[in-house]
């Protein structure tokens, strides 16, 4: 795991990219470009809290210089939860690939949807893309 948190280091964390992600909504809603305007916030929130927490945890390290790419499957509900996490594309590294899990799993919560957004939306979910260089 020590390894892993080293690798994280130097690592440029492209999270939650603006077309990486989609979002399961209602699509009859006449507030669609509000509710719009609401997600991307969201989305943008949630990514400024992982990349927090990663901050945080890899604080005082130091890289390998190794490049590689993970993905994440994040789905987070209405209250903000998270519903789900999953490895979508391993590092290849299983500890990397556990390290990111937990990141993510300690953002969380990550507050509950705006009133607008819950009106027409279900749930987030997040293709989540971690560069580690």
């Amino acid at each position: 795991m020590r390894g892993a948190l080293a690798l994280l280091g130097l690592a440029l964390i492209a999270v939650l990219g603006a077309a990486a992600w989609t979002v399961v909504m209602d699509l009859n809603s006449e507030r669609g470009a509000a509710a719009a305007d609401a997600r991307h916030a969201y989305v943008k929130r949630v990514q400024e809290k992982i990349q927090e927490v990663t901050a945080q945890a890899l604080a005082g390290t130091r890289a390998r210089g190794t490049r590689t790419t993970l993905r994440l499957r994040i789905e987070v509900n209405p209250e903000g939860l998270l519903s789900s996490v999953r490895v979508a594309q391993s590092s290849g590294d299983p500890d990397l690939d556990q390290l990111a899990l937990t990141i993510v799993r300690t953002a969380a919560p990550f507050g509950a949807f705006p009133a607008d957004m819950r009106r027409t939306t279900r749930v987030v979910e997040l293709n989540s893309v971690f560069q580690f260089h």
